[in-house]
C-alpha cells in the first residue's frame, strides 16, 4: 500500500520560488509535475532530492498565467524500487 503527502510553500505565488515537500511510504525517485487544466503552461517538471530524514525535497517556480487563473494540478509520481509507477493527483491554487 502506497500514500503520498504533498506540501507546497509556505508561500506559492506565480514567477516565486517555492518549496516542495513530499511524504510518500517509499520510493526509489519522486517527481512533481505542474498543470493547468486545459491550459498549455509549458513543461513544469521537478525531479525531488531524497533528505536523510526519508522525505524528498525540491524548489518550484510557476509561471503566470496571462488569463489570470490561479487554478493548478500537482502530479506527484513516484518509482519504487521494484520500477512500479505511482502517480496521485492534488488540485491546488496559487496565493494572492
Amino acid at each position: 500500500m502506497h500514500w503520498i503527502r504533498l506540501r507546497l510553500g509556505p508561500g506559492v505565488k506565480a514567477m516565486q520560488p517555492f518549496p516542495v515537500h513530499v511524504e510518500v511510504a517509499e520510493a526509489a525517485a519522486v517527481e512533481v509535475r505542474f498543470e493547468m487544466p486545459g491550459m498549455n503552461m509549458g513543461e513544469n517538471r521537478y525531479r525531488l532530492r531524497q533528505t536523510p530524514a526519508g522525505s524528498w525535497e525540491g524548489r518550484a517556480v510557476l509561471p503566470i498565467c496571462l488569463s489570470g487563473r490561479s487554478d493548478w494540478v500537482a502530479r506527484v509520481e513516484l518509482r519504487d524500487r521494484d520500477g512500479h509507477r505511482y502517480e496521485a493527483v492534488f488540485p491546488f491554487r496559487l496565493g494572492k
